[in-house]
């Protein structure tokens, strides 16, 4: 590695030297209010500097920060090329907001300024024809923005983020700046611009690195961007694949535009990748979660969060026998099926499993179910047999929340399901259901239907369970009501509200059958009842407001919820109850008792027949 350099701007763009960025890096991704306003702001405070003591010295310099660049071999009399491992969002910027200042001296007739700008921008002499002539060479999904940038004319149709966005928001600052009267430089344009001009090129450094033959980039590249950076550990692993495939002459270009792309970094995926998204109570890009995900099924254990660079480096790329063409190949091929669980059917077995899991605020089995897709995928299982064990682990999973037995323990009982399906490849989907049939620790155990239907008889949920746990509860019960043949397979309206049939406040238009000494003993059992799952029901946020508090039954044709309920509801959980003579407390007992039944029926416990026979 050559010594630091701490070129200014004016020498780091000098002469014949083209920076291009790999393939492999991500795209432009800086932006207003985290980069460039600091960026202007520190040049405006370094011009402000210069005009108060033009004999500072080293007082004036501002560093940018650091780039890491690697020679690459070019003709004698060509072109210079650095291939830019570090730094490419600033070297980017830097070319934006020198194109910004040309536009804007261009605009006021400033040709000294234009010239010695546009000797900045473009290569000019031997070996500066087509592509060569630009001083920095973007990866194709910013090229056409960055030249558009560099040529553009008509700046009010610019976006507001990439590189016209950063040209624009430059162009806008030097004209806002020319005019501001609080400048301490004479109000003549040209004059502010030539100030301006030579505050940049002169007094804005970068500390350089160049890398010489010997040494490693990707290294140089990890050790700079692996801790604490903006860079996601997908972004990490996308540069130690490509810089891999590119060290063998493998074909990245190709991968890289073929699959890598279009999977990760689709234009009309609008960042689907680098989301946040909160699972329990963490909140990581969608790529981090993928990732995480990806390596579990991959290496059959639970890899944390902070760790996921590494591992794939330390257990997957280096790995004996790996190819990092077949990485991206799995890599996308794994991301497109765990992409797709968002978006089954929900009518079908897989589509209510993804469902139940989001209302269960839980991803921790989808390695599992990436295991069981991958085997289907392959040809080992059928889709039925998937079917069969992601009933049971919904099952497994429904139980326990339904008791809110601990979830603690769940990456160890990951691990070891996973564990489990990858011991027999063949038959991944009874390795499965005999790991979770195994478990008897109360930690990890699968409730059976004694257990389960004391809690749901009995025991109030309302309050005890969340609202999307209780309406997946409930919309399960809709759905066992509708298995006839009969009826038609209509999708339930997402966003049902849980309704109290006898409602929370019902002294008033509920009042007991007797009055007396027991009264306060009566009160208290029905309220015993309030919660309790035979007292709960679906409907629409609108019939919610209209039910209220209103009576059972009306005797003057008054509003009440019997008649609410067979008006306004198609629900088949509304009409059997809208069958009903009278609400109270021994009608809630018994539609307890039905609707537990179905309940046992949709998530069968660890002994029903379907697990062996299936």
């Amino acid at each position: 590695m050559l010594q630091p350099e701490t070129p200014t701007v004016v020498k780091l763009f000098s002469n014949g030297i083209q920076f291009e960025i790999p393939v492999y890096q991500r795209a432009y991704v800086w932006t207003a209010e985290v980069n460039w306003e600091p960026l202007w702001q520190d040049v405006v405070d370094t011009v402000a500097r210069y005009t108060a003591a033009p004999d500072g010295g080293e007082g004036l310099k501002h560093f940018l920060g650091p780039i890491v660049l690697h020679q690459r071999n070019h003709a004698v009399g060509g072109i210079e090329r650095r291939t830019v491992i570090d730094g490419q969002q600033r070297l980017t910027t830097l070319q934006l907001l020198l194109a910004a200042v040309r536009r804007v001296a261009d605009e006021h007739g400033c040709t000294d300024v234009v010239d010695e700008l546009t000797s900045l921008l473009e290569n000019r002499g031997r070996g500066a024809d087509g592509p060569a002539r630009q001083k920095i060479r973007p990866s194709r999904r910013d090229r056409e923005h960055f030249l558009r940038a560099l040529a553009t004319t008509d700046v009010d149709d610019c976006p507001a983020t990439g590189p016209l966005g950063a040209f624009a928001f430059f162009h806008r600052s030097v004209h806002v700046w020319l005019t501001d009267g609080e400048v301490a430089l004479p109000t003549d344009p040209t004059q502010r611009l030539t100030v301006l001009q030579d505050t940049i090129l002169d007094l804005l450094f970068v500390v350089a690195i160049n890398l010489e033959d010997a040494d490693n980039p990707q290294i140089i590249f990890e050790t700079l961007n692996a801790r604490g950076t903006a860079l996601g550990a997908l972004d990490l692993v996308k540069n130690a694949l490509f810089a891999e495939l590119e060290q063998h002459g493998n074909r990245a270009v190709e991968l890289h535009d073929e699959l890598w792309e279009p999977t990760f970094e689709a234009v009309a995926d609008e960042g689907y990748w680098s989301k946040e998204t909160e699972q329990g109570r963490r909140s990581w890009p969608r790529s981090s979660w993928f990732l995480m995900h990806w390596l579990a099924a991959e290496l059959g254990t639970v890899v944390r969060a902070d760790r996921l660079y590494e591992t794939f480096r330390r257990d997957v790329l280096r790995a004996p026998g790996t190819e990092a063409a077949d990485l991206v190949r799995r890599l996308c091929r794994d991301a497109g099926t765990i992409r797709s669980f968002d978006d089954l059917p929900v009518h079908t077995v897989e589509g209510r499993f993804f469902a139940r899991l989001r209302s269960l605020d839980t991803t921790t089995m989808h390695p599992v179910a990436l295991l069981l897709f991958r085997s289907v995928a392959d040809g080992v299982l059928t889709a039925e047999r998937r079917e069969l064990a992601l009933s049971a682990l919904e099952s497994w999973l429904v139980r326990r929340s339904i008791l809110r037995l601990t979830s603690q323990s769940y990456n160890r009982i990951l691990a070891a399901v996973l564990a489990a399906a990858k011991s027999d490849p063949a038959s991944p989907d009874l390795a499965v259901i005999d790991a979770l049939r195994s478990n008897t620790a109360r930690t990890s155990r699968w409730p059976d239907d004694e257990e389960l239907r004391g809690r749901l008889e009995s025991a109030p949920l309302y309050g005890y369970l969340g609202t999307p746990r209780l309406r997946m509860l409930l919309e399960a019960c809709e759905l066992d009501l509708r298995s006839s043949d009969r009826t038609e397979d209509i999708a339930l309206p997402p966003g049902l509200s849980v309704e109290h049939i006898l409602p929370q406040s019902w002294e008033t238009n509920w009042p007991l059958p007797h009055t007396g000494a027991d009264s306060d003993e009566r009160a208290a059992d029905r309220d015993s009842r309030l919660h309790r799952l035979g007292n709960l029901t679906l409907v629409t946020q609108p019939l919610n407001a209209h039910l209220s508090n209103a009576p059972w039954t009306s005797s003057d044709g008054g509003p009440s919820k019997r008649r609410a309920l067979s008006d306004h509801s198609l629900l088949l959980l509304n009409r059997d109850i809208a069958g009903s003579d009278r609400w109270d407390e021994d009608t809630i007992e018994a539609r307890g008792r039905t609707l537990a039944d179905r309940i046992l029926r949709t998530w069968p416990g660890p002994t029903d027949p379907r697990w062996t026979d299936g």
